[in-house]
C-alpha cells in the first residue's frame, strides 16, 4: 500500500470491512488513510497494539532493484519490553540497514 495513491488506498478502505482486533485496532477509515500517509513519508510503520494486545511491531520497505515494493523486514516486541519510541529509537536503524542490504540482493 506504500506505493499507492490515497484515492486507491480509500478505494480499497471502502471496498473492506473494517473489523477490529483489539481494543486499540483503528476503526476509521479517515484515520487508516493517515498512518497510511504517514507510513509513506517515514517509511516505516509502528503497529502498536493494533493487532494484539500486549505486542508492539515495527516494519520498513524492502525495494526491488526497481524501485518497486518487494517485501517488507518486521520486528515485533512484547509491549512491556519497548516503547514505540524506544522501537524507533533502537530497532528502526538496524532494520533500515538490513533492508538497503536486502534490497541490493533483490
Amino acid at each position: 500500500m506504500m506505493h499507492r495513491t490515497d484515492a486507491q488506498i480509500r478505494q480499497y478502505l471502502e471496498s473492506i470491512d473494517i473489523k477490529p482486533f483489539s481494543a486499540k485496532t483503528i476503526p476509521d477509515r479517515a484515520q487508516i488513510l493517515s498512518q497510511f500517509q504517514q507510513t509513506r513519508n517515514e517509511r516505516h510503520s509502528v503497529i502498536d497494539e493494533e493487532y494484539e494486545i500486549g505486542l508492539r511491531s515495527i516494519a520498513v520497505p524492502v525495494m526491488n532493484v526497481r524501485n518497486q515494493l518487494n517485501c517488507a523486514l518486521t520486528v515485533s516486541v512484547h509491549s512491556s519490553r519497548m516503547t514505540p519510541t524506544q522501537m524507533v529509537d533502537e530497532i528502526l536503524p538496524a532494520l533500515e540497514s538490513g533492508a538497503r542490504t536486502l534490497s541490493s540482493m533483490v
